[in-house]
């Protein structure tokens, strides 16, 4: 298994997340740790903050509204929820959800 990131949302233009409990800029842009699995399927891994987390990725993966990429980048710091935030991000893919849940 490989370490990687998921990204939900286009990648803000300043690379700057905000915050929508407090209405701050986070110092970088909010990802979703995740793991490759040999399958090629991504795992996404909760933050520290679960419940917010759980809610929040839910609400963002419903209906397949939104744009999900794997990506990478430089570490900055730890978002509001517990999440990674980066720097220089590098799109590797872009990805979709497949009828048994998988992300992929």
């Amino acid at each position: 298994m490989e370490k990687t990131y998921i990204r939900i949302k286009d990648i803000p233009p300043n690379e700057l997340s905000k915050n929508w409990d407090t209405g701050v800029f986070e110092e970088g842009t909010s990802v979703w740790p995740g793991i490759k699995n040999e399958d090629g399927t991504i795992q996404i891994l909760l933050p520290r903050c679960q419940q917010t987390a759980a809610y929040t990725l839910y609400s963002c993966l419903c209906g397949n509204k939104y744009p999900i990429y794997e990506v990478e980048g430089e570490e900055v710091g730890i978002g509001g929820t517990g999440e990674p935030l980066l720097k220089n991000i590098v799109i590797i893919k872009e990805l979709k959800i497949t009828k048994e849940g998988k992300l992929c």
